[in-house]
């Protein structure tokens, strides 16, 4: 089912899907590329991975937040960008301030 891409191949990484790819085995021979997505989402590098975010609208300002959307730390933005780093294994919400035009809402 492929609007269910996602979730199926997550499954069968983490344990054992219902269908083929069973497992992280069949999905690495079977879905190479698919086995890689997972790797870099899920951030299951064994080093700490750099990474930068850009939006076509810029990016104003940033916070890094806890799971709860709790605020821990300004997180400095240039030329519209954010770049992090996330140490293995470890996933990582930020808050953003957009640029581009306000909504006006009446």
């Amino acid at each position: 089912n492929p609007t269910e891409y996602f979730s199926e191949i997550t499954e069968a990484y983490y344990g054992r899907n219902d269908f083929f790819p069973f497992t992280r085995d069949d999905l690495k021979s079977y879905d190479q590329d698919g086995h890689a997505l997972l790797e870099h989402l899920w951030n299951l590098s064994a080093e700490p991975q750099l990474f930068s975010l850009s939006l076509a609208t810029g990016i104003v300002s940033a916070k890094q937040t806890s799971h709860i959307e709790t605020d821990l730390a300004t997180v400095p933005v240039v030329g519209g960008s954010l770049t992090a780093s996330a140490s293995p294994s470890q996933l990582l919400t930020f808050r953003l301030v957009l640029g581009g035009p306000r909504l006006n809402l009446k």
